[in-house]
């Protein structure tokens, strides 16, 4: 690595939903301006960036150090969501610097050293987000961090870590035990304690224990900035994103703010001036970079399709001939020489393209949504074009009859991986994944996570909300007046930010993935608070690293009687 000598670790994106001020893009493209080589990102509690910031540093020659900002919990199991508190006053008001989180979780930094270590980042993500959820906080505890400690290497976090509260409190031996455990856990040469400075009282007051407890363990200490945005000049952006999120106004002088300065990308000098007395901890933050060289792999699509249990010396491919072959003397399909060669010119291509056992599983699945008593439209989109997927009943649409060319499913030319789409019944999709998790294994198909961006019209709502705008008499309503009136107050740079800023997280239901081995690994799990588990990386990433998708859409228009006509007696392809 040249240029800059310093590397920012610790670093929050727009995926850091409540306070993250920038996209993975701009993070990348101004560590790249600033000639800074490499550059962390380490989300609140999720995974969910790191696919689209890996490749953003990738484009702007920058090497990503792939980790996550952990919630702890405060010594508990993770399952345990009970507050605690470590002060020992436990009867007067609640310290601020007691356990942050209402007494529920504390922070951790993580940083993915090798591909096992990313993994284990994503099996650790997901246990946090199934079984150790308070509220929207995934929880990891000491059980957690042991089991996937391997690849990673760990920081002692901001503020609100642990070992910094314990100090705070005065609790210096306390401080020194958690930090050894740490130690013990990740490894020597794995822990490193971290320094901040924002020109706050409560990193200052535990600076001199930090390095003392550093020395004692003779663990490296390392520089990091609380990055929440990339430059100086998006701090209002940033804050006006707070302000939004927590739902108070501007001007209210109680609003939730970050106290302190410099929370963007400083140059390397700044840095260093900052910790000057320890230049070691800015020396650090190179030595991790170069050892950190986790990377993800994208693959073609359908790549990682898992493979079913078949029988002894049964293949996909050979079970898709045989239900081929039996379906089209099912449908009463006259195997003349075109058929005959129809069919082969498809199997061809689907061997080429591995698409077998896809195309099997998408068949279970609508032959058992169709004994459910779930309607049907005939087909939907290029697999219309598939004689083969007409015998398996995954359409009702005779491509020979239509003259409809196979290569409009498969080319055999230049065969890519298909998607079929299934239209039903509103809610069958829910259906679907426990369908397939029971065939392949628990966490191999689950539907997709997407972000919904705020867009001008509610950013442009919400910014003059946070102002407290209020219309006049007689003006317009809509958008464009607030917008007029935002222009009128030099605020147009914010609200245009906030619009690109992700404004919810949602589930895509029907956007189903498959995957040869557990998202655990993969791409990490998350739940959503109406218990719905989905992929933490969205569709596009999943397709780039080489998970199949089936897509199962639904449709008012269908009635539950048209089933009836549907319902023949086919064998299970499982």
């Amino acid at each position: 690595m040249s240029g800059d000598d310093f590397v920012h670790l610790h670093v929050h994106s727009a995926y850091s939903m409540t306070d993250g001020g920038a996209s993975v893009d701009e993070l990348a493209e101004t560590a790249a301006r600033m000639g800074q080589p490499a550059l962390g990102l380490t989300d609140h509690g999720v995974v969910s960036g790191l696919f689209d910031f890996w490749k953003a540093c990738r484009r702007a020659d920058v090497k990503p150090v792939l980790g996550m900002e952990a919630y702890v919990t405060p010594e508990t199991d993770r399952r345990d969501p009970s507050p605690v508190s470590w002060d020992p006053d436990p009867g007067r008001r609640r310290n601020p610097d007691d356990v942050s989180g209402g007494g529920k979780f504390t922070h951790l930094s993580l940083w993915a050293e090798t591909d096992e270590g990313l993994s284990n980042l994503f099996a650790m993500s997901s246990t946090a987000n199934l079984e150790g959820r308070v509220g929207r906080y995934p929880r990891v505890d000491r059980e957690l961090l042991s089991r996937y400690a391997g690849g990673l290497i760990c920081g002692s976090g901001c503020p609100s870590g642990a070992v910094q509260t314990r100090l705070r409190l005065g609790q210096f031996d306390e401080a020194l035990r958690m930090a050894g455990e740490l130690q013990d856990i990740f490894g020597r040469g794995n822990f490193f304690v971290e320094l901040m400075d924002h020109g706050l009282e409560i990193e200052s007051r535990v600076r001199a224990g930090l390095i003392d407890i550093a020395g004692k363990l003779g663990a490296p200490i390392v520089a990091t900035a609380d990055v929440h945005y990339a430059r100086p000049e998006d701090r209002m952006a940033q804050e006006m994103r707070l302000c939004i999120e927590s739902g108070m106004t501007w001007d209210d002088p109680s609003r939730f703010r970050f106290d302190g300065d410099g929370y963007y990308l400083r140059p390397g000098e700044e840095m260093r001036r900052l910790f000057a007395d320890v230049p070691e901890a800015c020396d650090n933050t190179r030595l991790i970079a170069e050892r950190c060289d986790a990377n993800f792999h994208p693959r073609p699509e359908g790549a990682l399709m898992p493979v079913g249990d078949h029988g002894p010396d049964e293949t996909s491919d050979g079970v898709l001939r045989e239900m081929t072959d039996s379906g089209l003397l099912r449908l009463g399909v006259t195997v003349t020489d075109d058929v005959r060669d129809r069919t082969e010119i498809e199997l061809r291509a689907i061997g080429s393209t591995n698409v077998a056992e896809y195309l099997l599983a998408v068949a279970d699945v609508k032959r058992r949504l169709v004994e459910s008593g779930l309607a049907f439209t005939p087909g939907e989109g290029n697999a219309t074009a598939s004689l083969v997927c007409y015998a398996l009943g995954i359409t009702q649409v005779n491509p020979l009859e239509q003259n409809v060319p196979a290569a409009r499913f498969i080319n055999a030319r230049k065969p890519t991986f298909p998607t079929v789409t299934l239209r039903t019944e509103p809610g069958a999709a829910r259906l679907v994944p426990d369908m397939l998790n029971a065939h392949y294994g628990k966490h191999h198909a689950a539907p997709t996570v997407a972000h919904s961006a705020y867009g001008r019209s509610n950013a442009v709502k919400a910014v003059a909300r946070a102002f407290e705008y209020q219309k006049s008499a007689g003006s317009a309503s809509d958008a464009d007046a607030i917008d007029a009136w935002l222009r009128e107050q030099h605020h147009t740079d914010v609200q245009d930010r906030i619009a690109r800023f992700p404004y919810r997280r949602f589930v895509r239901e029907g956007s189903i993935v498959l995957a040869s081995r557990p998202f655990t690994e993969l791409t990490s799990l998350i739940q959503q608070v109406d218990g719905t588990i989905a992929t933490a990386l969205d569709l596009h990433a999943c397709r780039e690293l080489g998970l199949p998708h089936l897509n199962i859409l639904g449709s008012a228009s269908l009635r539950r009687d048209d089933a009836a006509s549907q319902k023949e007696e086919e064998p299970s392809l499982f």
